[in-house]
């Protein structure tokens, strides 16, 4: 198992904050900023279609697989994301 962390600025413009991998892994989201950010699959994410994540909200824990990857995009400011990536 190999344990990453990292922390994301995510503005009005879509930031990938998980690459592809060889292997699927467990990721824990977290938003810290002073707003909602909006996750999804590819760049075309929008706050109209993403899924909605709440600041200061409980951590948000997904699988995704090996060619996954997650994109974040906020509607107002710059949020700070943390992430915390475990390959499995």
């Amino acid at each position: 198992m190999i344990l990453t962390t990292a922390q994301y600025t995510v503005a009005t413009t879509a930031v990938k904050i998980l690459a592809t991998n060889e292997v699927t892994r467990q990721v824990n989201i977290h938003c810290i900023g002073n707003d909602a950010v909006y996750l999804g699959p590819t760049s075309a994410v929008t706050t109209s279609n993403g899924f909605h994540l709440d600041k200061n909200a409980a951590v948000f824990q997904i699988e995704l697989d090996a060619n996954d990857e997650l994109w974040a995009i906020s509607s107002t400011g710059s949020q700070t994301v943390t992430v915390m990536q475990i390959t499995l």
